[in-house]
This record gives C-alpha cells, sequence and structure tokens, in this order.
C-alpha cells in the first residue's frame, strides 16, 4: 500500500505533531509500506529519505500561523505519487482543506485527524478564540463530509464528530516511543542531585502553563528549600525564556530554576538525554490549557512518574486521581499546594508512578500502527 502523510513538519522540525507523524511513517514503512510525508518546509525545501520514509519538504505560505498555510505543489506531489490513501493531519488548517480539495479532484481517498473543536483543547483570548472557530467552520464540515473516515484523539469528541459529518469514525490515541517504557532506569544528572525536582517538558509559551508553573514554584520553595524547578524544551514563543527569567529574578529564585534548551528527540542520543531528565524528576508537571494529548506527559509516565496537570477534555482515560494531580489551568495556589503534597510523600509519588507506567503502557506508537494499518487497510 502507498500512503501519503500531510503534516505540519517532520524531525528534526521540533513538535509533538511531527513526532506523531515521524513515528507513524517510519512504522509502516518497516511493515513494507511505500510512505511519503508531504510536509512544510522549515527552511529549504527538498526531498529525502529518512529510516525508509519519503520526505518531501514543500514550500510553505503562511499568513501569521501555520493554521493558514499553503502547500506549494501539493497536489501535483500527490498526483505524481498517486497514493492509495492521504492521511491528512488536523483539520484546523488551511493546509488539511487543501489537501482535500485535491484529493477530490484526483479521486483519491483520505483519511482526516482531529483533536475537537480548536477552542476546547486549544483555547486562547477572544481574538484567538473567534478565529479558530471561523476557520473551524470553515474547514470541518468540508473535510469530514468527504473523507473516508475521521481518526479521533480522545472519546469525549466522538459526538461532536458525528454532528459535523463524520461518516466513519477510528479512535487513533496518541502514543510514545517503546523506548520510554524499555529503556533501563538512568543515573540522575548532576544538576538535580540532592534536590526535589520538578519538571516541565514541552515548549515554553504562555498556553502550556509555563508562566503560572514558575509562580508556583516560588511558593513551593516556602516549605521546599531544595527544590528545582527544570524546564526542558526551546521557546514556543519568541521571547518566553527571557520572560520566564525575568520572573525567576524577581522572585529572587533564579538558581533555583534550570532552562536545558530543546533535546532533539529524533536521534538515539536525544531521547537518551530526555529520558535522563525524566529520570531525574520527582515529579513531572504540565499545568498547560491544551495538549491534544500530551506525548510529553505520556512519556513521563511510562518513565513511572507522577504527574501534575491542569484538567482538559483530550485527558479524559489518561489520568486519574490515583495516579495523577488535577489542577485548574491558572490556578497557581492550588498548584502549588499539590506539588508540595508530592514532593513530601514519597509514597504516594512511588504508587502514582507506578499506577502512571501501566497507563502509558497502552500508548506505544507500535500498538498504534498497527490500529491506524488495520483501519485504514479495510478503506482501500
Amino acid at each position: 500500500m502507498k500512503w501519503c502523510l500531510v503534516g505540519p513538519g517532520y524531525p528534526p522540525d521540533a513538535g509533538g505533531a511531527e513526532e506523531y507523524l515521524k513515528a507513524m511513517a517510519e512504522r509502516l514503512a518497516k511493515k513494507g509500506h511505500e510512505v511519503h510525508a508531504l510536509v512544510f518546509a522549515q527552511q529549504k525545501p527538498g526531498e529525502e529519505t529518512l529510516n525508509g520514509v519519503h520526505v518531501h519538504r514543500l514550500q510553505a505560505t503562511w499568513f501569521g500561523s501555520k493554521r493558514l498555510a499553503w502547500l506549494a505543489g501539493l497536489e501535483e506531489k500527490i498526483r505524481e505519487i498517486n497514493p492509495s490513501l492521504v492521511h491528512v493531519q488536523s483539520h484546523a488548517s488551511l493546509y488539511s482543506l487543501q489537501a482535500a480539495d485535491a484529493c477530490q479532484r484526483l479521486g483519491k481517498k483520505f483519511v482526516v485527524l482531529t483533536y475537537g473543536p480548536t477552542v476546547e483543547h486549544n483555547p486562547g483570548g477572544f481574538l484567538r478564540n473567534g478565529f479558530a472557530q471561523a476557520l473551524d467552520a470553515l474547514t470541518v464540515p468540508r473535510l469530514f463530509c468527504r473523507a473516508e473516515a475521521v481518526l479521533y484523539r480522545a472519546a469525549n469528541v466522538e459526538t461532536w464528530c458525528r454532528s459535523q459529518g463524520a461518516r466513519k469514525l477510528v479512535h487513533a490515541s496518541t502514543g510514545i516511543d517503546e523506548a520510554f517504557l524499555a529503556m533501563p532506569a538512568q543515573e540522575r544528572r548532576p544538576e538535580c542531585l540532592d534536590r526535589k525536582v520538578i519538571g516541565f517538558v514541552g515548549a515554553l509559551s504562555q498556553r502550556k502553563g509555563a508562566r503560572h508553573l514558575l509562580e508556583a514554584f516560588a511558593r513551593v520553595l516556602k516549605t521546599q528549600p531544595t527544590a528545582l524547578l527544570v524546564f526542558v524544551g526551546g521557546e514556543g514563543e519568541k521571547g518566553f525564556k527571557e520572560t520566564l527569567e525575568t520572573m525567576a529574578r524577581r522572585h529572587g529564585i533564579r538558581t533555583r530554576v534550570l532552562f536545558t534548551g530543546n533535546v532533539d528527540t529524533s536521534t538515539a542520543a536525544g531521547k537518551k538525554e530526555l529520558i535522563q531528565w525524566i529520570d531525574s524528576f520527582d515529579v513531572f508537571c504540565l499545568p498547560s490549557a491544551w495538549e491534544g494529548p500530551s506525548q510529553a506527559m505520556l512519556q513521563a509516565m511510562a518513565r513511572g512518574k507522577p504527574v501534575v496537570v491542569a484538567w482538559i477534555p483530550t485527558l479524559d482515560g489518561l489520568v486519574s486521581k490515583e495516579s495523577s494531580a488535577v489542577v485548574a489551568f491558572g490556578d497557581v495556589k492550588g498548584l502549588a499546594t499539590v506539588l508540595t503534597e508530592l514532593l513530601t510523600n514519597s509514597k504516594q509519588r512511588e504508587q502514582a508512578g507506578t499506577r502512571n507506567k501501566a497507563i502509558a503502557a497502552r500508548y506505544t506508537f507500535d500498538r498504534l500502527a498497527v490500529e491506524l494499518e488495520k483501519a485504514c487497510l479495510e478503506l482501500v
């Protein structure tokens, strides 16, 4: 079978969507399929073959947001490849609609991946929410009614998908690389020795809750003076790292906050480095306003860590009171309280971590690829 996977990027481009696309592409290629990834050219357009996957980086034009991107030559490339099926990543973009329109003109079948209504899993301010709702209204009906199947991330959006015209639904949760379950425990990093460590993994941005976490950490230090806060990840918003550093200095805690920068998990060495960071955490915290759901959270769960998150619908089924602590987005006081409780209770951390590892074992990329392949083979 010949596949085309259309998405916003492909590693070494950073991001959860990019990691998912790579994971599915490589696993399908290993099963003997011919796989092409049609993605944004972050730098120069070009083509290359990576681990059996034919990666086509196309020139993209957008207006302030990748959601408004248009990929040059997308239809021509789909025609040239002549795939059995096109997999479109995310409903909430013009390039997704562009791919669907191209498939219709070329007589090609396609499936589309959705996280549900954008404002539910990726909320913002009044103007941003209005923009997201308008884009959903433009793309969703035109995508769902024509797709052979709609792949949905979380069970809570199934009813919504049907109301938008989806003819067939396939549950396709996120996944993690098996290395996060299989790799032996790593030595604690030198920076984290003799510290109680709260760890964050993800792009540094307002929507990820990094500011709230830092403010909560300042409160935690009042009773946990040996605590350390580690941010693993690059900037999701330009200048946001500097904003966090300024906040830390204002609170007088700059020496207790560590920024590692981005870790490239597309390489074996980078993956091992991230695992070592996670293994050095006592508690993983991602108080994000949106995730779809979070690979970083599942990676921490796979390493047996308790997690603290802000509640969003896409976490349904992944977190529970027995294995995780859930707070409202922006609740700094509540966040500080649960972090302090976990840092002071090693037994609670151990029990939560054990439960989390069992949950994460159900969400591997290998398992997801098998389910995706089975569902899509029935469509062609």
